[in-house]
């Protein structure tokens, strides 16, 4: 929103400037601009816009709210991301984090204490250490590792969903794992196919607790393949800490081959933690 409300998110304090001048939003076709039926209106290259008739933004594009004589020019119409802020009350200097894809670990991918993980449109979730998710809201503030984040998310459409195919889209519920275990029962590698395509992912210790997540999910005693975090720590010799980092690498390896919803592979809730894949998805050799 555009105006000189300060509920608005590019606020002008201008006289001929409205309370809610504009709006531009987020959607399927990109970042649409839409006057407001404000009273000096809005120009979109040079030309008044009439509502509510609306126009696709693109880079060079100029603005301008209520009067010419300051002009805004488009610089970057890509979609939108996660803003995090933290500012000087911390104690520190203000940092700003653009995150725009995840997940993203706070305070960082060695130490994930907290993780805000893509949802689809223009929802993000948070995910504390015990696997706690809930959805994030714009404005909201999030104490992680004793610093505190300011969580700005850009207003959009939910219609934003991926405009492949589903069937050629590289999700995990087009995807197969066939997993491979070290003879030590230390490290683990995978073929995934998806999308008409084979991705391999390295032996490491993150494709092994994949491995055993898997394990619980073949296993008839394990409701749903639902592990208990201390079940899983104890079994895998690892500390709390230790296992949410590689929960963590996990996702981000499968970020990294391009899967859209790579979180879901380790589904969480508190106290609890499971592989993200049917019986179905995968092979154990």
């Amino acid at each position: 929103m555009v105006g000189r409300s300060v509920d608005c998110q590019i606020v002008i304090d201008r006289p001929g400037i409205s309370t809610q001048h504009a709006s531009i939003r987020w959607t399927a076709r990109g970042w649409i601009l839409r006057d407001l039926q404000s009273r000096n209106g809005t120009l979109y290259n040079g030309a008044r816009l009439v509502p509510p008739e609306t126009r696709l933004l693109r880079a060079g594009d100029v603005l301008a709210f209520g009067e010419r004589d300051e002009e805004w020019v488009i610089d970057d119409v890509g979609p939108p991301a996660l803003v995090l802020l933290a500012g000087p009350d911390n104690g520190n200097d203000t940092v700003v984090i653009r995150v725009e894809d995840g997940p993203h670990a706070l305070p960082s991918s060695d130490d994930p204490q907290g993780t805000f993980i893509p949802e689809g449109g223009m929802r993000w979730t948070f995910e504390d250490s015990e696997g706690g998710r809930r959805l994030v809201r714009d404005g909201e503030t999030i104490d992680v590792g004793g610093v505190r984040w300011i969580v700005s998310v850009s207003p959009g459409d939910d219609e934003t969903a991926d405009a492949e195919h589903p069937i050629l889209a590289r999700t995990l519920g087009n995807a197969s794992f066939a997993f491979r275990v070290s003879p030590d029962e230390e490290t683990a590698s995978a073929r995934v196919t998806i999308a008409a395509a084979q991705i391999e992912l390295r032996a490491s210790a993150s494709m092994y607790l994949l491995v055993f997540l898997a394990r619980k999910r073949l296993d008839p005693d394990v409701p749903e393949g639902w592990v208990s975090t201390q079940l899983a720590c104890d079994e895998l010799s690892c500390t709390p800490e230790a296992l949410n980092v590689s929960v963590h690498r996990a996702r981000k390896a499968l970020q990294a081959a391009g899967v859209v919803d790579a979180a879901g592979v380790v589904e969480r809730k508190p106290r609890f933690l499971r592989l993200g894949l049917g019986t179905d998805r995968f092979t154990i050799a």
